[in-house]
């Protein structure tokens, strides 16, 4: 059969103006037709309840300008036997494609379908639509469109003005849309809008399965939308083995919809390029609603790249008292490129500012990198409502950001708790850094044997762990804990446990070093107002020009590592600084003082060590003053500072309290030469090395003073005796 004609409609099968018709076409083994239009199922008026049908040859060639399966008040299908082909559209002339499509106010359903399961499709199309609604009504539509099982589809052309429609509605009532690709060999697609279950009114179900191959450049990407009714169904896109695709927004799940992506085991997305940076929103509520909305990016087993201008996983930002629970299982493998210079990004994960609930969760840790440049990264932060975030990162993680909070609220209590883990490396630069905020609980830890580097000499970080200082009678948590990792530093203000800002609420932190890295700090409180504050020191370095407790609780747990601290406590607020495990303290910058107001104890098992570079206490030479009791024990280690030599007669306090008590059990000191020797002096309020003659120059020296007087007695003698004897 060979039709052609393309100044009217060549094929219109069960169509109607006024009243009802169905038809049936069975085409030829082999058929090539160039329509203007071809219509399967279309009435205007009446509703036709019968399904029109056209069952395509073995062998298809189509051209039409449309093709229309299922229009307004009609059902259609189209068929096509296994082992087929369907060969339609032309680049130059591409197909409208529509199957279960009303544009007309109905209170009927209707179904359409176009199954070329089985067969070859290769298609060049304009828009495609499939289960769409767009009048009133009380009346549905499906439509379901299933593929074949190799080919290649082209959607849309240069200039993205065409729409790929599953499950849409605008004009009430209901539409549902299925569209399966997966067993098509690729599709290639420029297009303004991919919808899948969107509705700006009424009800929306989509559900579309991508081909083996996937090529998308869309303006806008949006998986389970709507905006006025609440959907309760679950919207679906399921990627390809292979998918590229570049769009300026993703949201998967919208303001009043739940939404599903995908991917297959062993397949890769690419999502966005470095110059048309995606938008990408996992559950997003921005209408004032009280639906529970739910939406899932699933990339476990998949290799995910993308470069994204902002990220967004659970969020609410109208009233209502909806909630949103969101989550990202990320790939096992690929680069993460997060917002660009200016640091205009967002990383937002768990998110509320007017009322409602939303918990997102995002594992990042099969990622291989992640790079972010960014204004904000918030986990389960709420200025209205509460929020809980997780967020596990990426092995290697590079992070430049204004802003860090995790569990943040300066609404209503928040009972759950948001956390931050980091991954095998991480480069972290922010200016600020909050665990656990007002109203809300926190934890920020580190994956086993991973590093953290937070802050730089030039930006250091300040760093808020349990910090509440707003007027609530809420208990606000922060655990920092880098047990098992690496942590290095460089901190301005560091406060750790504050309640302050009135009410019956409690603030509680905890800090927990690894065994291992370097912090230098400004300023570190503990327990401030009536908080309560916890470092744990297990390791590395701690360099800090003060430490001090506030008015509540404040404990220093030291185990392990090297403490050069300038004051410790205040005169108001005395601090005691007990070391007592395996710690050393080395005062001041090398060298330096240490002035500790309260009392200072080391045990058997710790070490002070002191380096010697001049004669000037605390610039010259480490010096330890305690305007409280000093009890000491354990070691004490002696060093020489660039090229010093110490000499007869030197003497080093190194050591001044109210009162001392207690000796080092055991001594390393530098080799003098010259016939010198240390020794060292403890007094009731000091202890002071000094530097003397060693002893056994003393007692030569005492022996030849004995001599000289044995000698001169005698010469003595003799003369007195001549004197006699004459």
């Amino acid at each position: 059969m060979t039709s052609s004609k393309r100044l009217f409609t060549l094929s219109a099968i069960g169509t109607s103006e006024v009243g009802t018709a169905t038809g049936t076409l069975r085409l030829a083994a082999t058929n090539s037709i160039d329509a203007k239009d071809i219509r399967i199922g279309y009435s205007t008026n009446d509703a036709n309840t019968g399904t029109n049908l056209v069952a395509l040859g073995a062998a298809n060639t189509i051209k039409a300008n449309e093709l229309i399966v299922g229009g307004n008040l009609a059902n259609g299908s189209m068929t096509i036997p296994a082992g087929g082909s369907l060969n339609l559209g032309t680049n130059l002339a591409r197909t409208t494609l529509a199957v279960g499509k009303t544009t007309t106010t109905s209170p009927f359903a209707f179904s359409s379908s176009m199954n070329l399961a089985g067969s070859t499709f290769n298609a060049y199309l304009g828009d495609v639509t499939v289960g769409e609604k767009t009048q009133g009504g009380g009346g549905g539509v499906t439509g379901i469109l299933t593929a074949g099982n190799g080919g290649a589809i082209n959607i849309g052309a240069p200039g993205n003005t065409a729409n790929f429609l599953v499950g849409h509605t605008s004009g009430g009532n209901s539409s549902s849309g299925n569209v399966d690709f997966s067993g098509q060999t690729s599709l290639n697609a420029s297009l303004n809008h991919l919808y899948v279950g969107t509705a700006e009114a009424g009800t929306s179900l989509g559900n579309l399965k991508l081909a083996s191959t996937n090529v998308i450049d869309a303006n806008s990407i949006r998986v389970g939308y709507s905006t006025t009714d609440g959907t309760s169904g679950t919207s679906f896109l399921t990627f390809g083995n292979s998918n590229t695709i570049t769009t300026n927004e993703l949201t998967i799940g919208g303001p009043i919809a739940n939404g599903s992506a995908s991917m297959p085991a062993g397949g890769t997305l690419n999502l966005g390029t470095d110059a048309k940076r995606t938008a990408l929103a996992v559950g997003q509520q921005a209408t004032n609603t009280n639906f529970s909305s739910g939406a899932f990016l699933g990339l476990q087993n998949s290799t995910f790249n993308s470069y994204l201008s902002n990220l967004v996983v659970a969020e609410k930002t109208s009233g209502g008292t909806g909630s949103v629970v969101a989550s990202i299982p990320g790939g096992n493998a690929g680069a993460i490129n997060l917002g660009a210079a200016g640091k205009t990004a967002n990383f937002i994960v768990g998110h509320t500012s007017a009322g409602g609930s939303t918990n997102g969760n995002v594992d990042f840790s099969g990622q291989s990198s992640l790079t972010a440049s960014l204004d904000s990264f918030l986990i389960g932060t709420a200025e209205g409502g509460t929020a809980v975030g997780q967020v596990n990162l990426a092995k290697i993680n590079n992070i430049d950001a204004n802003t860090i909070r995790v569990g943040y609220s300066t609404a209503d209590a928040t009972s759950a708790t948001s956390s931050l883990k980091f991954g095998t490396t991480s480069s972290v630069m922010t200016n600020e850094f909050t665990v656990g905020g007002p109203l809300a609980r926190g934890l920020a830890n580190i994956a086993s044997g991973g590093t953290l580097n937070l802050g730089t000499a030039g930006q250091p970080t300040n760093l808020y762990i349990g910090r509440s200082n707003l007027n609530t009678n809420a208990v606000s948590v922060g655990i920092f804990d880098m047990t098992g990792g690496t942590f290095n530093a460089f901190l301005g203000a560091a406060i750790i446990g504050e309640k302050t800002g009135g009410g019956t609420g409690t603030a509680t932190a905890t800090f927990t070093t690894g065994t291992q890295g370097n912090i230098v700090a400004q300023t570190i409180s503990l327990g401030v107002g009536s908080g309560s504050g916890i470092y744990n020191m297990n390791g590395g370095s701690l360099t800090a020009d003060s430490v001090a407790k506030g008015t509540g609780t404040g404990e220093f747990n030291w185990s392990g590592g090297t403490l050069h601290v300038g004051t410790w406590g205040t005169p108001a607020i005395p601090f005691n600084l007990n070391n007592l495990s395996a710690g050393i303290l080395s005062p001041g910058h090398s060298p330096g003082s240490t002035n500790v107001f309260g009392n200072y104890n080391q045990g058997s098992l710790a070490t002070f060590e002191v380096e010697l570079a001049g004669l000037l206490a605390g610039s010259q030479f480490d010096q330890l003053v305690v305007s409280g009791n000093a009890g000491i024990a354990g070691h004490l280690n002696v060093s020489l500072l660039g090229g010093f030599h110490p000499a007869y007669g030197n003497e080093f306090r190194i050591l001044s309290a109210n009162h001392v008590t207690g000796m080092f059990d055991a001594l390393s000191l530098p080799a003098l030469g010259g016939n010198l020797s240390w020794k060292l002096n403890y007094e009731p309020t000091s202890v002071t090395l000094s530097v003397v003659p060693e002893p056994s120059n003393v007692v030569l020296g005492a022996i030849g003073v004995l001599g000289l007087f044995i000698v001169a007695r005698n010469a003595k003698r003799r003369l007195l005796n001549e004197e006699f004897a004459s």
